[in-house]
């Protein structure tokens, strides 16, 4: 709901925003659907669209130079994301670096664990609801990770709604490599 009224106060500052949880016990899902329900809207209306989820088991993580783009908005538009997966083969997931900072994977936010602690980029790309949670419990600590801050890392996990912390599968800091 916050970023609903964050986008509106945006890019339509005299419309009040969609009630989000209204809309949601108002909805009909599809039976036994388990996925993403992705809320589309603009200042003349919305839609709801039902998108299963698969999880990704990722084998390996290529650092991709992100400098020019701008996502604090969640759009539906995501080309720069799937560009940027487009060169790398299967099974690689992309780690976003803009102006020398980690910031976020093409479809997770970041968690990176350095032994005592777990951290999360300051400049993620997106404040993504999974992130935001963690940050306000103090799981996760937002820390400017440069790229040359990876070797204080051991492990790291990629995070979002539907790949929570806690069940998000931990991966080894040296299957990052470098496509800088």
């Amino acid at each position: 709901q916050k970023r609903i009224y964050r986008t509106f106060s945006k890019f339509y500052p005299h419309e009040p925003g969609f009630a989000l949880n209204a809309l949601i016990s108002g909805a009909t899902y599809p039976h036994n659907f388990s996925g993403k329900l992705r809320f589309l809207y603009s200042s003349v209306g919305w839609k709801m669209e039902y998108e299963e989820y698969h999880p990704m088991r990722f084998i390996a993580f290529a650092l991709i130079q992100a400098d020019q783009i701008n996502y604090s908005y969640k759009f539906s538009d995501r080309l720069f994301f799937e560009q940027s997966k487009k060169c790398l083969p299967d099974l690689h997931e992309a780690i976003l670096v803009k102006n020398g900072y980690l910031t976020d994977a093409s479809a997770y936010n970041l968690a990176l664990f350095n032994g005592g602690e777990w951290h999360t980029p300051t400049n993620a790309l997106l404040a993504g609801t999974m992130r935001e949670s963690l940050l306000t419990q103090e799981v996760l600590l937002p820390r400017d990770i440069k790229t040359s801050d990876l070797v204080h890392y051991r492990k790291f996990k990629l995070i979002n709604a539907l790949n929570p912390f806690e069940t998000a599968t931990e991966y080894d800091i040296n299957l990052i490599y470098n496509k800088l």
